[in-house]
């Protein structure tokens, strides 16, 4: 996913009139937001939401088709809109409607959606990059900064003192593996199952990849802007100890 927008938004102190969205709306709650490369899978996290009451909805909406997915956001509980959005719309805003309460947070993200390609012109090499990325613990620790602290820095201390090739790094878009597991990070560190050990190192070493191809990669640019590709996940779960 790429991070669109972030911010925080006060209801109570926002105007209510009529919107194509619903019959009565308070609308723009913030920018718009252009949507660019991130993609047309569009999802907004809400959190933080303070004197909520039941009924009340969120939507986003993106222009100029104005098609637009809601959520209900009931009492003071988070929510997630998730939507793929026509491709050809090129911003992103959200609208409320219901009783004005206080406040909540959000966070807009974008990834490909059906029909859209990643580096649909192809990839290349960020000028400046060397042929020969050496990975040193500092650079590992950066690169892997989704991770949280004892995570990344098991990663970086089996991964330290590999070499990776650029120019192979960044012939292709970066592998999506999937998302790592706390029980990977210790089946990383630990030979006990070996066949265990060996699926963990691969996977988290595709991850190490993919984080990297975020630093020292790049899309060719085009027009349409092209669809960057998103970074690795991870599970949440318990810090290895």
């Amino acid at each position: 996913m790429t991070v669109i927008a972030t911010g925080a938004v006060d209801l109570s102190s926002t105007s209510v009139g009529a919107c194509p969205y619903a019959a009565t709306c308070r609308y723009p709650l913030a920018g718009p937001f252009a949507i660019g490369g991130a993609g047309h899978h569009l999802s907004m996290q809400i959190t933080n939401v303070i004197n909520s009451g039941a009924g009340n909805r969120i939507g986003l909406y993106t222009s100029p088709s104005n098609t637009a997915v809601d959520v209900n956001v009931d009492g003071s509980s988070d929510a997630l809109i998730v939507g793929d959005y026509p491709l050809t719309d090129t911003s992103v805003n959200f609208y409320y409607w219901g009783p004005a309460f206080c406040c909540f947070t959000y966070g807009i993200f974008g990834s490909a959606a059906p029909g859209e390609a990643v580096c649909a012109y192809g990839t290349q090499v960020k000028p400046g990059t060397p042929s020969l990325i050496a990975l040193t613990p500092s650079l590992l620790l950066a690169i892997l900064s989704i991770f949280t602290r004892g995570w990344r820095e098991a990663i970086a201390a089996f991964f330290a003192g590999r070499l990776l090739d650029s120019a192979s790094l960044c012939a292709t878009a970066p592998p999506s593996p999937s998302p790592v597991t706390a029980t990977d990070i210790l089946n990383l560190v630990s030979i006990g199952d070996p066949a265990a050990h060996i699926a963990a190192v691969n996977k988290c070493w595709q991850t190490v990849e993919a984080a990297a191809w975020q630093s020292f990669c790049e899309c060719i640019p085009g027009s349409p802007v092209p669809i960057s590709p998103a970074p690795p996940l991870v599970t949440p779960g318990p810090d290895p100890t």
